[in-house]
């Protein structure tokens, strides 16, 4: 006999009947309405119905008999079948309430999955258009930087569209330099910073260093006590031993002393008690001839003499032992307590050299985390003066060799952008990457006079003119400091950089630059130029081995330091060779 449970639905006899009819078993069908019973028991082959609340119907022949539920089915859980179908009706309906909630909550997040991806695709062409945007405009004013200056590409009628996009790039550049005036700006910040901080730690490796010394004099001092009172505790022991040694040897010779005249006079006695006194005496004699001892080692005062020289020489021990028992252990209770002070000092002075080594550990950790921020700070600036051409640079410092490794990957080199070293570089190229190498490592030079000996020699027009427009901006950057330059060449890219600033915005004054020019007879040639305060004033593109003839352009000062300065700068100078 099989048992199914069957869902609701309309062709449920249907479904029973050809089950019933296939399978040719007995069935108890359960339904869930009491409405199902009636067709449910009429199936063939179905032996009993029942409903969920309890109720039973037989079909018999014609006949079909339901059964109620009270008394058929047992009240479970201490509650009626009723009560439980009220109740998972119930449950039901709140379960069905949730999943309808849910799902609205699905259709809603979909629906905001479906904006935010809408946002995000909208956000992406956007971005994917302002990057698009940018490398055009990086390309353009790559472009502009290797084509020769404005001046020389307009024409007589000039050409509108030139200068527009010009303009554009132009202003775009000022808003780039504003944002990397402020960074320049935030980088001073920092390097003052830097600066207090060494300032701080120098003097407080001074103090570090005189506390040291402090403690090892210290440490030496309370050394040399300690050995000092070692020693006088070992004399006072040996000066004690020795005493004590004199002192039983007193005792034992008073008591030998005593003895030696109790028995005499018991002897004495005996002697005349015995005899007559001629007989006694001569007894005494014969005793004393044993005994070997003389009448007057047996009188009383050459005992006490015997003791006074003994006691001398008890003296004389301890005046070589450093003083009385009592004086030398007062000493030795002094020298404890010195000791004792001397050991909370060192204490002390321990504590304090433990807190300096501590700060100075913390402080070289922070020189360390400099050293690397240096590192990084100059290869970016490196990289950025690369850039300018197109190039890469990459900086790295072996600490362990102390040595520094210099790559660089030019644009358009056949290799395909691999970085190279510098020996393996044109003139030109080397020249260049000596330029930018320098100006980057400037950043973090605190001096106050920078001076650069033939930085353009070996280059082509626009490396020369991409040189010095580098060299004029850094120099216009750094107005507090001053700048000296030397070459070889003439001054036509001087005037390229300088138009080449005025397109991006940066107007040097008209006495930012000025040259003075000195010829010799044998033709050796190279110039150089300084700047004051940032102010290029003076430029000489040709050099003379006689540094004299160079001396009176020195009145153009008018400070007498700077005067004697730059005079003893000029008769140190080594001219050029052929």
């Amino acid at each position: 006999m099989g048992s199914y449970h069957i869902p609701n639905h309309q062709d449920m006899a249907r479904y029973w009947y050809d089950s019933a009819s296939q399978a040719h078993v007995e069935i108890i069908g359960l339904c869930a309405a009491e409405a199902e019973l009636r067709p449910l028991a009429k199936v063939n082959n179905v032996l009993q119905a029942y409903s969920g609340s309890g109720q039973k119907c037989v079909a018999k022949g014609g006949t079909v008999t339901i059964y109620p539920s009270q008394g058929r089915v047992q009240p479970r859980l201490g509650q009626s079948p009723q009560q439980a179908i009220k109740e998972h009706t119930a449950y039901q309906a709140s379960v069905q309430a949730d999943l309808r909630a849910a799902e609205e909550r699905r259709d809603a997040f979909g629906a905001e999955m479906e904006r935010l991806g809408s946002a995000m695709g909208a956000a992406r062409k956007e971005w994917q258009a302002s990057k698009q945007l940018r490398v055009r405009l990086e390309g353009d004013y790559r472009d502009a930087q290797a084509q020769p200056p404005p001046e020389s590409q307009v024409g007589p009628d000039g050409e509108t569209g030139i200068e527009q996009e010009i303009a554009s790039l132009n202003e775009q550049l000022a808003h780039d330099r504003l944002e990397e005036t402020d960074l320049r700006n935030e980088l001073q910040r920092a390097q003052d910073a830097e600066q207090t901080a060494q300032q701080l730690w120098h003097s407080k490796k001074e103090e570090a260093s005189q506390m040291q010394q402090g403690n090892l004099r210290a440490v030496e001092e309370f050394e040399r006590q300690t050995e000092q009172q070692m020693a006088a505790e070992t004399a006072h022991a040996a000066a004690t031993r020795k005493l004590e040694r004199l002192m039983r040897n007193i005792e034992q010779m008073e008591a030998q002393a005593a003895a030696a005249h109790t028995e005499h006079d018991a002897y004495k006695t005996e002697i005349l008690k015995m005899c007559s006194e001629e007989d006694g005496l001569q007894s005494i004699e014969d005793a004393k001839g044993r005994m070997d001892i003389g009448d007057a080692a047996l009188q009383p005062k050459a005992v006490e003499a015997r003791v006074k020289k003994l006691k001398g020489k008890i003296a004389a021990q301890q005046k070589a032992a450093g003083g009385m028992r009592e004086d030398i252990e007062a000493e030795n209770k002094r020298l404890e307590s010195k000791a004792m002070l001397a050991r909370l000092d060192a204490q002390k002075i321990r504590a304090a050299y433990s807190s300096l080594a501590r700060g100075l550990q913390r402080r070289t950790d922070k020189l360390k985390i400099l050293d690397k921020t240096v590192e990084r700070s100059t290869c970016t600036n490196f990289n950025k003066l690369m850039y300018k051409k197109g190039h890469m640079g990459n900086l790295k410092v072996n600490r362990q060799d102390r040595k520094l490794q210099i790559k660089v990957a030019i644009k358009g080199d056949a290799s395909g952008g691999v970085e190279k070293d510098l020996k393996s570089l044109s003139g030109g190229e080397r020249s260049f990457t000596t330029v930018a190498f320098s100006l980057a490592l400037g950043e973090w030079t605190h001096s106050p006079v920078r001076a650069m000996d033939e930085p353009d020699v070996f280059m082509d027009n626009v490396n020369r003119r991409m040189a010095m427009e580098s060299l004029f901006q850094n120099a216009w950057d750094h107005q507090d400091l001053q700048f000296i330059f030397l070459t070889p060449l003439s001054l036509e890219a001087v005037a390229a950089a300088e138009s080449a600033l005025a397109g991006k915005g940066v107007s040097l004054p008209k006495t930012f630059v000025q040259g003075q020019h000195v010829q010799q007879t044998k033709g050796r040639h190279t110039g150089w130029w300084l700047s004051m305060g940032g102010v290029l004033c003076m430029m000489l593109y040709s050099w003379t081995a006689n540094p004299g003839l160079l001396a009176h352009r020195l009145d153009a000062f008018d400070s007498g330091a700077m005067q004697r300065t730059y005079a003893s700068y000029l008769h140190t100078w080594r001219a050029p060779h052929p």
